[in-house]
Formats: C-alpha cells, structure tokens, sequence
C-alpha cells in the first residue's frame, strides 16, 4: 500500500507515518508535505508509529486476511506490529526460540516499558501476554536471523 494512500484514510490529522528500518539502522518518514518523502510503500506485517495533531480513527477494511505471519527477527532489536489473538502468552509465542531472550511492551498507562524475559525467573517480567495490535520489540542474542511466526486474525473476528 503506498504510504499516501494510509496518510489520505488518516485524514488531516496526519503529521508523520515512521517505520524503523533495520537494515539501513535508521527511521523513514512520509509526511504529506515533504517534497521526496523517504517512506513510499508500506508492506504487510510493518510496525508504524504516527503522529497526530488529533484524535483520529482508521479503519482498513479487507487489508488483514487470516493467514500465518513470518516476521524475520535480525540480530539485535526488531520491532513487530503483533496481529494475533488477544491475550497471547509470550512464553508461547517465543517458545522454540532460545535466541530472543527478551521482549519489551510499552505500557500506555505507566508511560513506561515492560519486559519479559523468557526463561527467567517470573519476577523479571512485568508483561506475560500480549493483544491484538501490540507493539513488541524482541531481542535477538543470535548473529543470525530468526523467524518468528503466529496466526494473523481475521480483519473482523468473531
């Protein structure tokens, strides 16, 4: 989806679309008014953050289709958008995955981020499960890339 198509469902509340890219380690940017805007094409499973000057609503309508999402986690800190079902244990959507040995949510609430740790001790982690739209930053203590993969929802569940 070209990233001004997102900017025109957001509407004028739109400042910024970023997207984190880590194989250039740098942030990409569409803002409506740049003249070369450095983000031009989201793609599915990309974890976006946007910055408003108001409340805004979107919705996307038949973009999410059921199907299993394999989200390469390089070495180091991958962000991911999660897309899977509500209350998802971490320790299940990591197991089999000894080399990502954490997980970081940011809680709205506290303004403040929350770590699971899988493996340890359950007094190192403050968060067990994610939701649906979740955004999670994985370590990954490996020098390869691993793959993670969950259960993508329907756009609209049951």
């Amino acid at each position: 989806m070209p990233a001004s198509q997102l900017a025109d469902l957001i509407g004028p509340a739109l400042i910024a679309i970023l997207r984190f890219d880590p194989d250039q380690d740098t942030w990409l940017i569409f803002r409506s008014d740049a003249p070369i805007p450095q983000l031009n094409t989201l793609s599915q499973g990309d974890a976006l953050f946007l910055r408003l000057t108001a409340a805004a609503t979107l919705t996307l309508p038949n973009l999410l289709l059921f199907a299993t999402i394999d989200a390469p986690l390089g070495p180091g800190f991958t962000y991911i958008g999660f897309t899977g079902a509500n209350a998802t244990q971490l320790a299940d959507l990591l197991d089999g995955l000894p080399q990502i040995t954490a997980a970081f949510v940011f809680d709205q609430l506290s303004q403040a981020w929350r770590p699971f740790r899988p493996g340890q001790p359950a007094f190192l982690s403050s968060v067990t499960s994610v939701d649906r739209l979740t955004g999670i930053f994985l370590f990954n203590d490996s020098a390869s890339t691993q793959v993670l993969s969950w259960d993508q929802l329907p756009a609209f569940p049951n």
